[in-house]
């Protein structure tokens, strides 16, 4: 009630900028209030309130804060150095969750990779856990299940190399999953590693049957 209060206020003009931004600040991780506070503020949310909400938001709410970046940044209203901020929050948010190990934390991880996985300093922080050895099966494989479901994330060398580890991994679901994420990232990179377990008789079916719907998902791509 506070967040709508300040943004009707705002709009006549009657809050001062100065508290504005401290209400703001205030505002529990709501994405719809923050969908509105950002149509109804004259200005917009500031940067540093988007960056605040992607270090204690949600899943949904990281959805909505990456929604309202980009269309401010395609409106004018928000700066790429604001931008470049609002990265390098989510970079660092990134390497925090990537700690834990619950299934919250791992859902608002693919979050994060689908909301922010384009800008290169946030994929450069996702190769981070990739390759850390004290990174759980359970981090590397919701970050191979984002990769695989978004065709659009560029890329990154630190990724082939985990996903070129992790197709030998001894967890199953773990080995799936980067077989999945070499098929999005471009099975060619992997052939060596992916015929082998087509044509393998010791490994799970799942496993085995992984590199070919690999493959044939590249294909219906093209």
């Amino acid at each position: 009630l506070v967040g709508s209060e300040m943004c009707i206020r705002d709009r006549t003009g009657g809050v001062p900028d100065a508290d504005v931004d401290n209400l703001l600040s205030q505002i529990e991780g709501d994405a719809e209030m923050l969908i509105v506070c950002d149509q109804i503020l004259k200005r917009g949310l500031p940067a540093d309130v988007l960056q605040n909400f992607i270090e204690t938001g949600d899943s949904g709410v990281l959805e909505t804060v990456a929604t309202l970046a980009r269309r401010r940044l395609a409106n004018g209203s928000l700066s790429r150095e604001d931008l470049a901020a609002i990265h390098k929050t989510a970079a660092r948010r990134i390497s925090q969750v990537a700690g834990e190990n619950t299934l919250q934390q791992v859902s608002q991880l693919k979050t994060l990779i689908h909301a922010f996985g384009k800008s290169s300093e946030v994929a450069a922080a996702i190769a981070g856990p990739l390759s850390a050895s004290s990174t759980s099966s359970a981090v590397r494989t919701g970050i191979f299940e984002a990769i695989a479901a978004d065709s659009t994330l560029p890329g990154h060398a630190g990724w082939k190399t985990s996903v070129k580890a992790a197709i030998k991994a001894s967890n199953d679901v773990e080995r799936v999953a980067a077989i999945n994420a070499a098929g999005t990232l471009g099975p060619e990179d992997f052939a060596d590693d992916l015929l082998p377990l087509a044509t393998s008789s010791t490994v799970a079916p799942s496993v085995r049957l992984a590199p070919l719907k690999a493959v044939s998902y590249t294909h219906l791509r093209a």
